[in-house]
Formats: C-alpha cells, sequence, structure tokens
C-alpha cells in the first residue's frame, strides 16, 4: 500500500490555502490548480484543484498534499505522511433574490458547504500499535465557508473564513480533526495580489500558522506565489507555489 500511496502524492507536485479558495462557484468547465511546497529538508509538498461541474453551481475539489523525503531517499527518520480530501461544494442561501433580503451589512457575504472523502495516511498515529504500520485510513468531512469581496485604498480585495470538520480513523481526539482559517487578500495590481492567512488545527496534536503571500501574474505560465509560514513550533519557512486556470 506504501508504494502506491507513495506514486499518487509524487504525482501530485498546498503548504498554506490558495487565494482562489473560499465560497465562490468555479464556472463550467474551467479548472483552478495550485500546486505549492515548504522549503525545508522534509516540507509539505501540496496540490489543489477546483473545477466547476455543469449542475446548479457545483464546484468539484482536491486537496491534497505529503512529505514525501523520506520516501524519496530511502530515510526511515522521515517516514511518508499524506493527506487526500475530494469534495464538492454547494453554494448556500447566496442567491440574489435571498441577499438582496437581507440587512446591508450582510448581504455582500457568500455561503457554501462542503461534503467530502478523505484519506489519511499517518505512521506516527497514536494507536499505530494496534493497527499494521503504515497507518492509512478514511474519513469524512464537511466544511461550510464565507466569503466577500472589499473595496480598499488599496484595490480591490476579499476576505473568507473557512470551518472544516474531519471525522472518521482513530488517532487521537476520537478520530476528528477540526481546521479553521481566516484569510484577507488585496489586488494593488491587475497583476499582484497580496493575502494573509491565519489557521489553527485541532487533532491529536493542537497547531497554529500565520502565512502572508505575494502572488505575481506570470503570464501563460499561470500565477507565481511565494511567502513566508509561521508554525507554532516557532519555525518561519519560505513558500513558493505555482497557480493556472484552464
Amino acid at each position: 500500500m506504501r508504494p502506491i500511496l507513495a506514486a499518487l502524492l509524487l504525482l501530485l507536485p498546498l503548504p498554506v490555502p490558495p487565494a482562489a479558495a473560499g465560497p465562490w462557484p468555479r464556472a463550467p468547465g474551467v479548472a483552478y490548480v495550485f500546486t505549492g511546497l515548504e522549503h525545508e529538508v522534509n516540507g509539505w509538498n501540496a496540490l489543489y484543484v477546483e473545477y466547476g461541474l455543469p449542475w446548479r453551481d457545483l464546484t468539484l475539489g482536491l486537496e491534497a498534499g505529503a512529505r514525501l523525503a523520506g520516501t524519496v531517499t530511502a530515510n526511515p527518520d522521515h517516514p511518508m505522511e499524506g493527506r487526500a480530501r475530494l469534495f464538492v461544494r454547494l453554494p448556500v442561501l447566496s442567491g440574489s433574490d435571498r441577499r438582496a433580503a437581507r440587512p446591508p451589512w450582510l448581504e455582500p457575504w457568500l455561503m457554501a458547504v462542503e461534503l467530502g472523502v478523505a484519506v489519511d495516511h499517518d505512521p506516527l498515529a497514536l494507536d499505530r500499535d494496534l493497527r499494521p504500520a503504515p497507518y492509512t485510513h478514511l474519513r469524512g468531512s464537511l466544511g461550510v465557508t464565507v466569503g466577500r469581496g472589499l473595496s480598499t485604498p488599496l484595490g480591490d480585495g476579499w476576505t473568507t473564513v473557512d470551518l472544516r470538520t474531519t471525522l472518521g480513523g482513530g488517532d487521537g481526539g476520537g478520530g476528528r480533526r477540526t481546521k479553521a482559517a481566516w484569510t484577507l487578500g488585496v489586488k494593488p495590481t491587475p497583476r499582484i495580489a497580496v493575502d494573509l492567512t491565519v489557521a489553527a488545527e485541532r487533532a491529536r496534536f493542537d497547531s497554529w500558522s500565520v502565512a502572508p503571500s505575494v502572488q505575481i501574474g506570470l503570464g501563460r505560465f499561470g500565477d507565481g506565489r511565494i511567502g513566508v509560514i509561521h508554525k507554532d513550533d516557532g519555525r518561519t519557512l519560505m513558500t513558493v507555489g505555482l497557480a493556472r486556470t484552464f
């Protein structure tokens, strides 16, 4: 099973959520792909994909990532850890008629819910002694995302809040993993976007991170992203990525 998972995750060339994530539906037939990594020996390599479905403003998504250094170099000190989540996002209470009936301060906000299934591969899970190593299990996920566009002195911007709970498996916390993230971004020019993401996760170990980044248009190559992520353990790592719409 481990070679299969490693091969699949090696094909997924997100240290932090991409700027495109949020309640806005992807246009039918349009795909958005973001790949990124953290700059360290066993950094997080990740992929985020959205694809617009032709029904009811549905968006199909894939979020995946792994630490692969130990697998690539056969180093037992860096066992492979990975996650993959397939989800469907559906806008709710966000039609123009429903928004018009809201109070003025609430009218600009959009909301969507996400339903998904996930697979985790975690050889360091607390109950690894009770199951054959490596530790791999399926999960179900439920999430909600809200967001709105903004007008700022620096240019058009946006903000989003994402909440997600993933259930299943048997690691600490009864197999539940809860994640919250807040993003604030602005586009001072058509080619440049600057954003800040603050995220926290409660699972086997609680964690949080703060991640500012800059996205720069690269023409037909897509958009390049560079930033830093400061983690609760005191580490500050460089992050790089590439986003493209098809």
